[in-house]
């Protein structure tokens, strides 16, 4: 997604803490997914490196597994911050094991730390660790 041109093409204001384009950035991800493709954030285009941190960790809320960059200086924390770290690993493992254990027996749902987990979050814990996999397996290659 290309911000500045966006921004530009909108006569939006550009800010730090992307606002102006809070809602093309969420439509962006739906619209990719839905149609089967890797949604790419746009780049954060200030220096500062708290700010590239906070606006990562957003689009990593809003599904995003991949941004661009302008600066190779945000080259890690765009990484450490899209990898999942070994306790969202752990954490993930708990879902899926509580999930599943309670399938087996008979239940559709299941209690796990005052959450009630289902489907969705189920799905979402196994993504996650196929994407820690996935990574893990690139490095190994490197």
């Amino acid at each position: 997604m290309a911000s500045e041109d966006l921004a530009a093409d909108l006569g939006a204001e550009r800010g730090k803490d992307g606002l102006e384009l809070a809602y093309a950035r969420q439509r962006f991800i739906v619209e990719c997914r839905a149609a089967g493709v890797v949604a790419v954030d746009c780049p954060y285009t200030w220096s500062d490196a708290a700010g590239v941190e906070r606006d990562t960790i957003w689009a990593r809320r809003l599904g995003y597994t991949a941004k661009s960059l302008v600066d190779p200086a945000h080259a890690a924390i765009v990484n450490r911050v899209l990898t999942p770290s070994k306790d969202e690993l752990y954490q993930a493992g708990r879902i899926v094991a509580a999930f599943e254990a309670a399938r087996t027996q008979g239940f559709g749902r299941v209690e796990l730390d005052g959450s009630l987990l289902e489907v969705p979050t189920y799905s979402n814990a196994k993504r996650l660790i196929a994407r820690g996999e996935a990574l893990r397996a690139i490095d190994r290659e490197a």
